[in-house]
């Protein structure tokens, strides 16, 4: 996200320059990482409540959903989505 930040900088500073066009593909794509960074924080929180909780058994129920949340931060680090792919989330 520094690096989409201070990219977005640069071609501010640009913008005379006919970079319009790339500087609001830069904007979208930064705005998605902002999203998606938010959406990587309650994954990241949920993960540390789900991996805290000790049952006497442990449920399946719980093991699929530790699963579902361990798959979702692997994906949201794994690229950056569009904006109608990171709404799926």
């Amino acid at each position: 996200m520094d690096y989409l930040a201070r990219a977005n900088i640069c071609l501010k500073g640009a913008g005379r320059l006919g970079f319009g066009e790339d500087l609001e593909s830069l904007e979208a794509k930064l705005e998605v990482a902002q999203i998606q960074k938010g959406i990587l924080d309650v994954l990241e929180n949920r993960l540390r409540n789900l991996s805290g909780t000790t049952t006497p058994a442990f449920d399946h129920t719980l093991s699929n959903e530790l699963k579902k949340v361990q798959d979702g931060i692997t994906r949201l680090n794994a690229q950056l989505f569009s904006n109608s792919e990171v709404s799926r989330f």
